[in-house]
This record gives structure tokens, sequence and C-alpha cells, in this order.
């Protein structure tokens, strides 16, 4: 039975402990014995035949890589995935449409978007109007390093995308009536959605670059098209699970079964 660890921060992993024991608890149908390490404890553990890091610890991603341990997503991944102008520059590389987008220390005409670059579900997102709304959300991200992007024309409105490597798992359409931010965590309502064409270009050219395993890609829309928003590593699971038919946990180990005996 090949050894796995499912990495950790400790806050998240309280946060997660559902998803923790589902992962554990299905790995055995597949012989794989998973033990939950925390990014701290690491390097003090015995190197695993595997690694799947649920962490947004890119350096934890790059020792794994760097002791020839297969890690689940790789650390190139991580490292984009959070960091919110990482990704705009990136997408901008592959000709993929983005809202503009500039840095702190850049001039931007009301009203934007401003967002810490390693934010979450929504956290650290603020809507800018006017000097005051802008004073107000500097203050919030403190020393935050963060961008301002350009609002989009339908707010309160996203699709997120689960991908499995090359493949699609579902699209999501995430609504919000009452907050200009869509996401599932602050109260947004969520529906299965047909994943456009341009999406699926778009994702194409993303795994292309990165070679993920498993992210949630998501976009907003402007003037009706979608538009590149936000790559999402880790990539939680609980709108899947509430639609039914789904289980991405166990086509996620799957995915890790087949690539560990193609490595092998």
């Amino acid at each position: 039975m090949l050894k796995g660890y499912l990495v950790y921060d400790h806050e998240n992993a309280e946060k997660n402990t559902w998803f923790i024991e589902t992962f554990i608890k299905t790995a055995k149908d597949f012989n794989l014995d998973v033990e939950l390490v925390y990014t701290e404890s690491v390097q003090e553990k015995p190197l695993p035949d595997f690694a799947v890091v649920r962490a947004i610890s890119p350096t934890t991603n790059e020792y794994y890589e760097e002791k020839r341990v297969k890690v689940f997503n790789n650390h190139l991944t991580n490292l984009i995935a959070n960091d919110k102008y990482r990704t705009y520059k990136l997408a901008k590389i592959l000709k993929i449409p983005v809202m503009n987008t500039v840095t702190a220390n850049e001039g931007a005409e009301y009203p934007f978007i401003m967002k810490s670059v390693d934010g979450h579900g929504g956290s650290g997102v603020f809507m800018v109007t006017d000097e005051k709304s802008y004073q107000h959300a500097k203050q919030q991200l403190k020393e935050k390093t963060y961008i301002k992007q350009a609002v989009c024309s339908a707010l309160g409105k996203d699709l997120r995308v689960y991908v499995l490597g090359k493949k699609i798992l579902a699209g999501v359409l995430r609504s919000s009536e009452k907050d200009f931010r869509s996401n599932f965590s602050l109260g947004g309502k969520a529906t299965p959605y047909k994943v456009p064409k341009p999406c699926k270009r778009v994702i194409k050219k993303l795994y292309k670059e990165l070679k993920f395993d498993f992210v949630g890609i998501d976009f907003i829309f402007n003037n009706g098209k979608p538009i590149l928003n936000e790559i999402e590593d880790p990539v939680g699971c609980r709108m899947l699970y509430s639609f039914g038919g789904i289980d991405p946990i166990k086509e996620y180990i799957k995915r890790i079964e087949r690539k560990l005996k193609k490595d092998a």
C-alpha cells in the first residue's frame, strides 16, 4: 500500500475536517494509505510516496518535488493560483481575456475592485467607488499586497469550473442579489451550468501551461463574454456535493492512483 500525505495548515484543517476524513477514507478503497500532515511539520516527517497539498504553500509543493515525491498540485500551480497578480500576468502572456488590472502603486479610475493578491472565498475584496471607500479598503487590507481591477458589467455573478487535469468535472454558476461577490461561502446561490466553449479554450491553455491536477477556474462576465478571474488551489468541493451525481474527491483520488501507477 502506497503512503501519502494530505497536507494542510492547522487553521484550514480545522475548517475542512469533513473533506479530510472523506479523502482518507476513500483513498483506502484504492489501496492508498493517506495521513493528515501539517505544513509546519512537513520536513520532520519521513518522505511519503506522494503528497496532496491542500495548503497555500508553494514552498511545500516545491520541497516534495525536489525530493522526487509525486505532488498534487505542482508548486507552479500553487504559486500562480494563490497570487491574483501572477494569474493576471500569466493570462496576458497566454492572450487570455482578463479585466484590466494594476498594482497598488498604479492609478485606476473609479469604480474599481480592490483585492488582496492572496485572498480566498471572497475575503479581502472591496468595491471602491470614491476616495472614502478607497481609504477604507486600504485600512482593511493593512499591510497586504493588493491589486486594482476594472469592474465587469455583470456584478454578483461568476462561473466556477471544476477541472481535473484536462477533464472538466462540472460548471457552477454562482450569483448573489445582495453582494457584488457571488461566493457560495458568502451566501450566494449556485446552480449547475454548461461550460461555454470560450471557457473550455481558456482552460485548455491554462492546463498546457500549468499541468494542474485539481483546480477551480473562475470566470466573470463582461458585456456577455466570460472573462478569466481567478484560479483556485486548493479548491473546495461543497457546492458539487450539494448537487449530487459527482463525487469530486473520489474522482481526484482515481486520478492520483492512475498517475502513481503510470510512474511506478
